[in-house]
């Protein structure tokens, strides 16, 4: 039980961090913005900040953190989505193994995009500014209540009142269809590679037999076959020789006699 609440502690402190990084990108461009209102108030900002800089005070770069976490899933997506186009448009991805193969991981990556987005709901540091930049009350009195909601990994809420969750409607449904999406591709390509390694295998095994099929003798009797022309035929061959013997040992008896 302590190690679930443990858990539970970390996802929030994740997600938090992740909002961090969005409101420090909004923070920027709001400071562009002020810049462009008031340009000396904020190079006096700027200077308070050059000093605390030099004083030792470190500033984390959010914004870049983001953007790294965001190239692990374009990154491994981009190639293997422009393969998957490409096979695709050909129309060989109904019997390629590799192509179904390539669509699971594509949707274990849109899984994992889908619960970034999710985690991020809100887009701010505070979930109160983020409620009521959505135009809705932010009730701490149901937060504490429910303090299990928007701290588990699944589903994933963050209610601002009993009535309105930052996170969208479409993730959590999404987040199931995904995955059972990937184990039936990824099942289906393991079956398509099964069936061709079955079909390798049984083709050697196919021609041996039709080339010992291609060397026995052909049905007719052993008779037959000693003589030129055997076959079907070579039945009649053989009794057709065996009446001219019998005629050859009469005639010769015949003259015998005289």
């Amino acid at each position: 039980m302590d190690g679930l609440v443990v858990d539970r502690w970390k996802l929030a402190g994740l997600r938090e961090i992740l909002r961090r990084q969005l409101f420090l990108i909004r923070l920027g461009n709001n400071r562009a913005v002020r810049y462009r209102q008031n340009p000396r108030t904020c190079h006096e900002q700027a200077a308070r900040r050059a000093a605390c800089l030099a004083g030792g005070k470190s500033v984390q770069s959010w914004p870049m953190g983001l953007l790294l976490l965001l190239l692990l899933f374009v990154v491994p997506a981009g190639p293997g989505l422009w393969f998957w186009c490409r096979s695709l448009a050909g129309g060989r991805w109904r019997h390629s193994a590799g192509w179904f193969a390539g669509t699971a991981v594509l949707l274990v990556l849109g899984t994992g995009v889908t619960y970034l987005a999710g985690s991020l709901a809100g887009g701010n540091l505070d979930p109160e500014e983020a409620c009521h930049s959505d135009g809705q009350t932010y009730d701490r009195a149901y937060r504490r209540a429910n303090f299990d909601e928007y701290t588990q990994w699944f589903p994933l809420h963050d209610r601002c009142h009993a009535g309105y969750d930052l996170v969208p409607g479409w993730v959590n449904p999404a987040l199931v269809v995904l995955p059972v999406l990937a184990a039936a591709c990824l099942a289906y390509a393991v079956r398509l590679a099964v069936i061709r390694r079955r079909t390798k295998q049984g083709t050697p095994a196919r021609s041996a037999s039709s080339t010992a099929d291609r060397g026995r003798p052909p049905a007719g009797g052993a008779e037959g076959s000693a003589v030129p022309g055997a076959g079907l035929s070579g039945g009649r061959v053989g009794e057709s020789q065996v009446h001219q013997h019998r005629r050859q040992a009469d005639g010769g008896s015949g003259g015998d006699q005289v």
